[in-house]
C-alpha cells in the first residue's frame, strides 16, 4: 500500500463530519463578514447622497441591498428604482 492509498484508508467517515462541518462554519463567518462589509459601505454611501442634499428613502435603501446581495436583478433594480421616483 503507497502512501496515498494509506492516506485515504485514515480518512474516516467522523474525519468527513468534522470537514463538513468546519465548512459550514466558515460559510456562516464569511455571510456574517459580507454583511457587515454591506452595512457599512451602505452607510458610507449614503452618508455622501445625504451630504449632497439627497434623501435616500427606506424604499430605496431595501432596494440597494437587494440589488448587492443579488435578490434582485438589475434590471428589476432598475425598474424599481424608476418607479420610486416617478411616485408609482
Amino acid at each position: 500500500m503507497d502512501d496515498k492509498e494509506k492516506q485515504i484508508k485514515e480518512y474516516t467517515l467522523p474525519d468527513m463530519r468534522s470537514g463538513e462541518m468546519l465548512s459550514e462554519i466558515v460559510r456562516g463567518v464569511k455571510a456574517r463578514n459580507h454583511a457587515a462589509i454591506l452595512k457599512a459601505a451602505m452607510s458610507s454611501a449614503k452618508a455622501s447622497v445625504e451630504i449632497e442634499g439627497f434623501r435616500i428613502s427606506s424604499e430605496m435603501d431595501e432596494l440597494v441591498r437587494k440589488r448587492l446581495s443579488e435578490q434582485i436583478s438589475e434590471e428589476e433594480f432598475e425598474k424599481a428604482i424608476m418607479e420610486l421616483l416617478e411616485g408609482k
